[in-house]
């Protein structure tokens, strides 16, 4: 997989060479991956996601909160938010179905925040800016009913700034 344009392939043996306007050529791996701190070797077992990923925070237990403006994390249908597990398998239980961009995530005990762009987010109205169980990805009741895209979240004890 290269990051630009291929123009020409030429085989010679059995050896293949390639030109055109790229950069890198590496394993098609998706818009996330894994990779070994020792050896820079992607993880063939991290879920490949079919778009982009805007954030990705760790769940504090060797696990991952993901968002962006994806729709399917391992071949299972996750609209832009989802929770990888320990094991590297996408959670079948957590899915909060975010109808626009998740663009940032924080994590707080047991709450995940999630702003982005989005105006619904497991079924409830929420305007860019959600409170989830990390357990289940139910909304909480806290609404702060954002006017315009949240870009970034921070917890500071128990408030979140966007």
């Amino acid at each position: 997989m290269t990051n630009g344009a291929v123009y020409a392939v030429v085989v010679s043996g059995n050896i293949i060479y390639i030109s055109g306007d790229f950069t890198s050529v590496g394993p098609n791996t998706g818009a996330g991956v894994a990779l070994d701190t020792s050896t820079g070797i992607s993880d063939p077992a991290f879920p490949r996601v079919n778009g982009t990923i805007n954030t990705a925070i760790p769940d504090g237990s060797g696990g991952w909160y993901i968002g962006g403006a994806f729709t399917a994390v391992g071949g299972t249908a996750r609209n832009r938010i989802a929770h990888i597990l320990p094991d590297k398998s996408l959670d079948p239980d957590w899915d909060p179905n975010a109808n626009g961009n998740v663009n940032a995530l924080a994590v707080s005990g047991s709450t995940v925040y999630a702003g982005g762009d989005f105006t619904s987010i497991a079924g409830e109205t929420r305007n860019r800016i959600a409170a989830l169980d990390a357990s289940t990805g139910l909304v909480t009741s806290w609404n702060p009913n954002a006017s315009s895209s949240v870009l970034a979240l921070v917890v500071s004890g128990s408030t979140a700034w966007s």
